[in-house]
């Protein structure tokens, strides 16, 4: 794998899963401030507690698996395929919140931190997909111990 486009792909990843962070956080604080006022009920307790550890544990995981590399054509093969995979749930995810945002900018009644928590789930699962991508692309070329470098040595023999 090309190191470089690792590097690139793991702060994409990592910096996506961070944003997305920092709108489940929102979330809490906004739903908290409703679940004060409007009194308890399960929905909200559940929903305001989860959503932040969902995000974190998204986080964590990928802060970790971004560090693995494939070491043969086998590997890469497999690891492609989920990357794939992981580039279609985001672009599908950060389309149904850009949906939601849009839909609630035109309505004018959604509370602001509503909205703030849609663009930065949007923009975070945008650019983790971005960071998939470069893990796509970066496991499209052979890893450093399979290529071959041409040196002035190589030439003259």
């Amino acid at each position: 794998m090309n190191p470089e486009w690792t590097g690139q792909a793991r702060l994409w990843i990592v910096g996506g899963y961070t944003v997305v962070f920092v709108a489940s956080i929102v979330e809490f604080i906004g739903e908290f401030s409703s679940f004060v006022h409007a009194g308890p009920t399960t929905t909200i307790a559940v929903d305001v507690t989860l959503g932040p550890v969902v995000a974190a544990g998204s986080l964590w995981t990928w802060w970790w698996l971004s560090k693995l590399n494939a070491s043969d054509d086998g590997q890469r093969r497999i690891f492609r395929s989920g990357v794939a995979g992981l580039i279609v749930v985001l672009v599908a995810e950060g389309t149904m919140s850009f949906t939601s945002f849009t839909t609630l900018v035109s309505i004018h009644s959604a509370p602001k931190w509503v909205l703030a928590e849609f663009l930065l789930s949007t923009l975070g699962e945008v650019a983790s997909a971005i960071g998939f991508l470069a893990s796509y692309i970066a496991l499209r070329s052979p890893p450093a111990s399979q290529t071959t470098t041409i040196t002035s040595s190589t030439l003259e023999d």
